[in-house]
């Protein structure tokens, strides 16, 4: 089937369009600057101040108290600071005198907007030792990161040194330098940054530092050092397996055959791979890419009962042999998105991150994410980002397919067909986009 000249024009068009986006994504390099520090010695900062039934804010004696009464609910004090919606940053507080019942929670807040509804990313502690992250926006509260211990000193009554580092696509969280791990960099709700309590209880705290953050090298666009593959772990991987899980890689790569005779020879492969070297993280990467790719049922989302039976015991075994592998990250995260597990995918992409570059997949896989989560600016954003950084012609195409087939699962035909074509005007003859595309026209045409 041959690509009908306007829908191809249509799908450059919409290329371009995306591709505009990045624009906004990449800026110059800057060195660190200080964006507001205090040590509350005095109020010359303007922090809120106030003692009423709900709530106690006062700055005295180089410290900011901040104390919660009610039973429940929370409250919040900021400050505007000048960070844009792609700057790196780091956040540092040290507090004291963390005090309350098990439910209180007190710590840092980011990229927060006043105004109704109240929104905020968050990294807060308790009074008995755990710590939390995520997002809240009006009355609804995200965790990406739930009751996660940290290292603790003098009992409650210790010094605690939170800190938050955003380097690119994510944001590392620590507590007195002991790394709690790290989430995704997501789009701040504003521009506000400062202190949390929540339930009976209250902190002090002695000073806070916000610094814009350099980026040394290119983040956004470029894959940078050459990834470290997943090795293995319990003997030695033979040449015949890494033959056999390449040969995998590759037939499910192949785009100019249908996706059924990929996986079907893939499997092969993969199978091989695994009983030749049982041991090897990266068999267990590849066969777990394969059996995701066999739940998928292209545009209509992901056979849910495959990919829970299947791919994900292959790629936890992989992440059992070498957790540090960004390529079993970032499969992992693929898996749980096709799970629509937003939370544990979260945690996984923004580990892979940590681990390597991000590349076009990461962009596509942030993209999704954002889509997962309601977000779809920041999703369309993100694959712009993917499309831009992809190595290869064929890379691009079959992210620009893959992006088609997220519009197809949100039925937005129009686009779904724009960018299917687009695909097919970079590399013509993949049967099952060719397939899609006529399908798409044939229903328009209906």
């Amino acid at each position: 089937m041959e690509v009908p000249a306007g829908a191809r024009t249509r799908g450059v068009a919409l290329l371009v369009a995306l591709l505009s986006l990045v624009s906004v994504a990449v800026g110059a390099e800057t060195g660190a600057r200080v964006l507001l520090e205090d040590t509350f010695v005095d109020n010359r900062n303007g922090w809120v101040e106030d003692d009423n039934e709900a709530a106690r804010f006062a700055v005295a004696s180089g410290a900011y108290t901040l104390e919660y009464k009610r039973e429940s609910g929370y409250w919040i004090s900021t400050q505007p600071v000048e960070l844009g919606q792609d700057d790196d940053f780091e956040i540092d507080a040290v507090i004291d005198r963390v005090r309350g019942g098990s439910d209180h929670r007190s710590g840092l807040v980011w990229g927060c907007r006043p105004e109704a509804p109240l929104s905020f990313s968050f990294f807060v502690v308790s009074a008995d030792g755990v710590v939390s992250a995520g997002r809240q926006r009006g009355d609804h509260t995200v965790f990406v990161l739930k009751d996660v211990p940290y290292p603790r000193i003098q009992g409650d009554e210790g010094a605690l040194r939170l800190t938050v580092r955003r380097h690119g696509l994510a944001t590392a969280l620590s507590v007195n330098g002991f790394r709690i791990g790290s989430i995704l960099s997501e789009p701040p709700f504003g521009g506000d940054v400062g202190f949390y309590v929540r339930h009976p209880g209250g902190v002090c705290v002695r000073s806070l530092r916000v610094s814009a953050t350099p980026v040394p090298g290119p983040t956004s666009l470029s894959s940078g050092a050459e990834e470290r593959q997943p090795g293995p772990t319990s003997g030695e991987t033979s040449g015949s397996a890494r033959a056999e899980y390449r040969e995998a890689d590759k037939a499910l790569g192949d785009r100019t055959r249908p996706a059924a005779a990929r996986v079907e020879k893939a499997s092969g492969h993969a199978q091989r791979a695994l009983e030749r070297a049982p041991g090897d993280a990266r068999a267990h990467v590849v066969a777990a890419r394969v059996a995701l790719a066999g739940g998928d049922r292209r545009g209509k989302g992901y056979d849910e009962e495959s990919v829970q039976t299947k791919a994900l015991p292959l790629i936890e075994k992989a992440l059992a042999l070498d957790p540090d592998s960004a390529d079993a990250r970032r499969t992992e995260a693929e898996i749980r998105l096709a799970l629509r597990d937003s939370r544990t995918a979260n945690l996984a992409l923004a580990r892979s991150l940590e681990l390597s570059p991000p590349r076009g997949l990461s962009f596509f896989l942030l993209g999704w994410y954002f889509r997962l989560t309601g977000r779809p600016d920041a999703a369309e954003k993100a694959w712009a980002q993917g499309i831009a950084a992809a190595e290869s012609v064929d890379e691009r195409a079959a992210l620009l397919e893959r992006v088609a087939l997220q519009f197809l699962c949100d039925r937005e035909i129009e686009r779904a067909t724009a960018l299917l074509a687009a695909s097919l005007a970079l590399v013509p003859g993949c049967p099952d986009a060719l397939r899609d595309l006529g399908d798409l026209q044939a229903a328009a045409g209906r």
